[in-house]
C-alpha cells in the first residue's frame, strides 16, 4: 500500500518540446495512494507514467542510476504522480525525444535545477565473455522501437534492444549501482534472461502490495545467468561516475 500524498488535488496542463519538433500536451496529477506499484510506457505518440516519484522521473529522463542523483528533499521519493503526455498528431517521438521532453517538464513544472560532480562510485562493468556473446541479432525493422519488459521479478524479455537499453533497464529496475557498458556490441538484439533475484535487487519495485521476489530459490543468480544465457560478464568494480547534485526542486503548482 502506498503512503498517502499530502498534496492538494491538481492537474497541470503544460506544453513541452522535443528537439524543436513541436509540443506535446501533458497532464500531471498525484497518484492514487491505493494503487500499488509504478510503471512507464511510450507507445503510439503517448507517454504514460503511473506512480512515479520525481527521483524516478529524473532517473528516466537523464539515464542515470539512483546513486547518481544526490541531495533533494524527502518528498522526492515519497510524492508520486501520474503523468500522461501526447505528441502532436502524426508525430512518433523517439525514446530520446521523450526523455528530452521529460527533462523540460522537470525544469518547467518542478523547477528542477542541478549541477554535475564527479564521484568514485561502486559500479558494475558489463563486458563480453571469453567465448563471445550469445545474443541473437534482431530481425525487426530499423524503425521498430526497442522493447524490454519484466514479466516477473527475474524474468526479462528484450526485442530490438541495444546494450545501452539493457544496461539502463538493469540499473533503473534491478541493481543497486550504475552499470558501465564495456561490451563493444553496437547492434540490436532479441533475448530473454531468467534468474533468481536476491534480496538487494528490485528494491524500488518491492513495495507493500507490489511484486515480490519468488520464494523458489532454484536457478541461477543474475551474474551466472548473464554469463550462461547471454555470453556476457557482469562484475563489481569502482570507477569515476557523473553525479547530479540537485540545487532546487519544487512540487508542481496547482493549475
Amino acid at each position: 500500500m502506498r503512503k498517502s500524498i499530502s498534496l492538494p488535488a491538481l492537474i497541470c496542463v503544460l506544453a513541452v518540446s522535443a528537439l524543436a519538433q513541436g509540443p506535446a500536451v501533458a497532464t500531471i496529477k498525484p497518484s492514487d495512494p491505493n494503487v500499488p506499484g509504478y510503471g512507464l510506457s511510450t507507445n503510439a505518440g503517448r507517454f504514460s507514467a503511473s506512480g512515479y516519484t520525481v527521483r524516478l522521473l529524473i532517473i528516466y529522463a537523464y539515464d542515470v542510476h539512483r546513486s547518481q542523483v544526490s541531495s533533494g528533499p524527502a518528498w522526492l521519493d515519497s510524492d508520486k504522480y501520474d503523468i500522461v503526455a501526447r505528441a502532436d498528431e502524426g508525430r512518433m517521438p523517439s525514446p530520446e525525444e521523450w526523455k528530452i521532453m521529460v527533462q523540460k517538464l522537470l525544469a518547467d513544472r518542478f523547477g528542477l535545477t542541478f549541477h554535475h560532480e564527479k564521484k568514485t562510485l561502486s559500479v558494475y562493468a558489463l563486458t563480453a565473455g571469453k567465448g563471445g556473446s550469445k545474443l541473437t541479432p534482431t530481425d525487426a525493422d530499423v524503425n521498430v522501437p526497442p522493447d524490454i519488459s519484466f514479466y516477473a521479478l527475474g524474468k526479462l524479455g528484450a526485442r530490438a534492444a541495444t546494450m545501452a537499453d539493457f544496461v539502463h533497464s538493469l540499473q533503473r529496475n534491478v541493481l543497486d549501482r550504475p552499470i558501465i557498458d564495456q561490451t563493444g556490441l553496437s547492434g540490436r538484439y532479441n533475448f530473454t534472461l531468467n534468474w533468481v533475484p536476491d534480496e538487494f535487487q528490485f528494491a524500488a519495485v518491492r513495495t507493500p502490495g507490489g511484486p515480490q521476489i519468488p520464494s523458489n530459490t532454484e536457478g541461477a543468480d543474475l551474474i551466472t545467468a548473464i554469463q550462461q544465457q547471454l555470453g556476457l560478464k557482469l562484475e563489481a568494480t569502482k570507477a569515476p561516475a557523473d553525479v547530479m547534485v540537485i540545487d532546487r526542486v519544487q512540487r508542481p503548482s496547482e493549475n
